[in-house]
């Protein structure tokens, strides 16, 4: 048998509510930096990658409203519906990690969160670490 264990603490967490206008509303994000993040959808788990203009914040408001007045990514829509059941249970909650945080080393080997091929692995590394099933 071959065995291999591992630990990742998230160094920001948050809950997810909703708005005065009824639509889900993240934690801000005081950087635009590049990064990696988990959502805990009630019992559920998605960890995607950004690198977009608005960093995470950009990414979580395409998640935030159910989009048909133009075409939409299928995940987009797919997350916000789950994530709308979810913060009316009380149960999402989102973690994050940036390029602007303590390097990430795995094995001795550190992984730069703004170079985007280490973002896809770390993003990989962490989907099987926390056992993100919304992710297939």
């Amino acid at each position: 048998m071959f065995e291999i264990s591992s630990k990742f603490t998230w160094p920001h967490q948050g809950k997810i509510q909703f708005d005065d206008r009824g639509r889900p509303c993240f934690p801000r994000v005081q950087t635009k930096a590049p990064g990696v993040y988990l959502l805990r959808l009630d019992g559920q788990v998605y960890v995607g990658e950004t690198a977009e203009a608005n960093g995470l914040n950009g990414r979580w408001n395409n998640y935030r409203r159910y989009r048909d007045d133009k075409p939409p990514t299928y995940t987009n829509n797919r997350i916000n519906r789950l994530l709308v059941v979810a913060a009316q249970a009380g149960s999402a909650s989102v973690s994050w990690i940036t390029s602007d945080d303590p390097e990430i080393v795995i094995e001795g080997v550190g992984y730069d969160l703004s170079d985007k091929g280490q973002r896809k692995a770390i993003e990989g590394f962490l989907r099987v670490v926390e056992g993100a099933g919304l992710n297939l």
